[in-house]
């Protein structure tokens, strides 16, 4: 399992807590829009799901990437968290400033 698999599972663990959605059992929906027709997640629903990575998994999201849109789909949430994971690693590796 590679990293980007691994951080699918961790984000779609939070979903399905969170929304009661498994993008890995349903992979179709991994493009759709989140607060779609189809997904259909409430703003508020998406707001906790993003805490909870923060949280959980990635404190360094990157403010662009919500506030241009690109928290909208499973996949994308997953490049974005990815993106953030990447420069926390750089950050520290930096020395931390």
């Amino acid at each position: 399992m590679d990293g980007m698999e691994k951080l699918e599972r961790e984000i779609n663990e939070i979903f399905k807590k969170y929304a009661r959605v498994d993008f890995i059992s349903r992979p179709e929906l991994k493009d759709e829009k989140l607060m779609g027709k189809i997904t259909g997640l409430a703003p508020r629903t998406l707001t906790f799901i993003y805490m909870q990575i923060k949280k959980d998994i990635c404190e360094n999201i990157p403010k662009e990437e919500i506030t241009e849109g690109r928290f909208d789909t499973f996949n994308n949430v997953c490049k974005t968290v990815f993106a953030g994971m990447k420069k926390e690693d750089e950050k520290w590796r930096s020395g931390g400033n």
